[in-house]
């Protein structure tokens, strides 16, 4: 009796409707392990059966949704428990080190070289996989359990899906951008058409000629250079500083070895899908895909896919390099008039100078500084304010008068073009309205910051691809400016220690502008040999101009002026432009000097 009184609430507990629900999913599970284990034979029938489970799923979550199941509780509660796990083991803090100084220990996060070691697992364990069983590793996943086997399939499906989207997307949108016109950004350029539909034509062309195995060769030497191109000594710049939930101590890695480490990664990914979905077919055997041709058919459409990503891939990192700010590139001096006779001499004088030549009849182009040779009683070397190009004679350039004119003259033209570009870039932020956020981060000088941001995102962006992913405002820097203006820029901010500039709104361009020529104007007053400080700016009008050290775990705090939002975890110096709120400022009375006895000025 004791036993029959214990077995009835379990009893009643089955017969309420969740119960009657929990049994018709534990009907239709087993159902499906069973026909699945005996009527199955290909990943054409797992398909329709992945189907089935889905549907199952989906029923699941609309019916807890209504009413709690108890098991579906617990089986959150275990992946919560997962989560944390994951949490604790991978996560970690990530932040920009944008000053350098003083050193902070070089090391790569853990959690990197731990997917590293999974991932290296996976590669191998899906040549092991296919080469014990040359049907698939359907086989050997349907006598385990063919429900775990639907569940990874789905995964493999899903995964090698979004592979090919990125596969097929990246080189569209490499082709678009590299042949897009400035002015009309509405069709798709005629050239890029031509080149994506010669690039299908090749990749149709390898698929009957070419054995699959020439990829996994290609991404093992894809592997190896990105591996060099990670390790290889790189000087102290930009870096990345991480550290872990659990321990405090902060460690840093170079940006450009970081962004080397995601690209192994994703080639590591890729090659693992590779090997999962077709890794017979790769390895050599024709007739791998008995068992599973959709997944083989899935991977060796990703397989063929993969040297056009690593093209794209090549092409971004390339572009990266071009237009790093960092680098210095050499000014351009055009040079027209008589020149003829001692053309070798003047391209002598100037490249020991630091510039390229450029000799007339080709135009000059914006940017240049130009000169025209004439004879010397017709010179404007020693003019105060000469006319450009400037008239100069062959003995001024050889005495080198005209040296320090020249590269004055470059100077004001890349503070020109700057200028220009910046108030382009503000008309832009001014015709926009803003949900979030006090202002706006200005940092052309940086190569990894693409535009004009908010210091809080935006939903709303741009049309332009780069905008979309990057949240930028504007037309982006590589557009707005010259190459040589951001590099100008780079070290001209780099000399006065300044990293960012946080400009608040209601801060127009006329005011910015007349913040940067103060700027400029201590930088040329000491010849770039003592950093910005806010004393330098005080004459400025309707702006208030503060500089804070950021330190790590010490951001920007004030009780009168708006906080922009930054990362915790990061090193700058960064300059803010607030609106002057007026008031703030507290008088200090003049010290008395005891010393000194007024006197009528009539005695002296």
């Amino acid at each position: 009796m004791k036993l029959l009184s214990g077995m009835l609430p379990r009893v009643r507990e089955l017969l309420r409707p969740s119960g009657w629900f929990t049994l018709g999913i534990v009907t239709a599970m087993l159902a499906l392990e069973l026909v699945g284990r005996a009527q199955t034979t290909s990943d054409i029938h797992d398909g329709l059966a992945a189907c089935g489970l889905l549907v199952v799923l989906f029923a699941v979550i609309q019916r807890h949704r209504q009413e709690p199941l108890r098991w579906v509780r617990g089986l959150l509660r275990i992946g919560e428990k997962v989560l944390r796990w994951f949490d604790r083991v991978f996560k970690m803090e990530l932040g920009l080190d944008l000053r350098g100084d003083p050193p902070i220990p070089r090391r790569m996060p853990v959690a990197v070289i731990m997917i590293f070691g999974l991932l290296f697992a996976w590669n191998a364990l899906g040549v092991v996989g296919w080469y014990y069983f040359p049907d698939g590793w359907r086989t050997f996943g349907v006598q385990v359990s063919y429900l775990g086997y639907l569940v990874g399939l789905l995964v493999l499906w899903g995964t090698l899906f979004s592979a090919l989207l990125v596969g097929v997307y990246f080189p569209i949108s490499m082709v678009y951008q590299t042949f897009r016109s400035k002015n009309d950004d509405s069709t798709f350029p005629k050239a890029g058409m031509t080149c994506l539909l010669v690039y299908m034509g090749l990749i149709i062309l390898a698929e009957w000629f070419l054995p699959p195995m020439l990829i996994l060769f290609l991404c093992a030497a894809v592997f190896v250079v990105t591996i060099v191109a990670m390790m290889w000594p790189v000087k102290s710049g930009i870096q990345y500083i991480w550290r872990t939930e659990a321990s405090k101590k902060v460690w840093s890695v170079p940006s450009m070895r970081l962004v080397m480490a995601l690209c192994a990664m994703g080639i590591l990914v890729l090659t693992g899908l590779i090997l999962s979905a077709c890794g017979g077919r790769v390895i050599g055997d024709p007739d791998a895909d008995s068992r599973m041709p959709v997944t083989v058919l899935l991977g060796s459409a990703l397989a063929w896919l993969t040297p056009g990503v690593f093209l794209a891939s090549f092409i971004v990192l390339v572009q990266m390099w071009w237009r790093d700010p960092s680098r210095v590139t050499k000014p351009t001096v055009h040079v027209s008039g008589d020149f003829a006779s001692h053309r070798r001499e003047i391209q002598r004088i100037l490249k020991s100078w630091g510039y390229r030549v450029a000799f007339s009849p080709k135009a000059l182009t914006p940017g240049d500084v130009g000169i025209e040779i004439v004879h010397e009683s017709k010179s404007d070397a020693t003019e105060f304010d000469p006319h450009w190009p400037l008239r100069v004679s062959i003995e001024n350039l050889r005495d080198g008068g005209v040296r320090e004119r020249l590269e004055r003259r470059d100077e004001i033209q890349l503070r020109r073009t700057m200028f220009r570009g910046l108030e382009k870039l503000f008309k832009q932020a001014a015709s926009k309205k803003y949900r979030g956020g006090s202002g706006f981060w200005l940092a052309p000088h940086l190569w990894f910051v693409t535009g004009l941001t908010r210091d809080e995102p935006e939903t709303d962006t741009d049309k332009d691809e780069n905008a979309i992913l990057l949240r930028i405002i504007g037309t982006p820097y590589h557009r707005l400016f010259p190459r040589r203006v951001r590099q100008y820029l780079f070290h001209t901010l780099r000399a006065m220690q300044i990293d960012l500039i946080f400009i608040e709104d209601g801060v127009n361009y006329r005011k910015l502008s007349r913040v940067l020529r103060a700027m400029f104007d201590t930088f040329d007053r000491h010849a770039g040999q003592r950093r910005a400080e806010e004393i330098q700016f005080v004459h400025v009008p309707k702006v208030r101009v503060m500089i804070h050290e950021f330190q790590i775990d010490q951001p920007f705090k004030s009780e009168v002026y708006p906080e922009p939002k930054f990362e915790d975890l990061g090193r700058a110096r960064i300059l803010h432009v607030f609106r002057d709120r007026g008031g703030q400022e507290e008088e200090t009375e003049v010290p008395w000097d005891t010393e000194y006895t007024p006197a009528p000025a009539m005695f002296v």
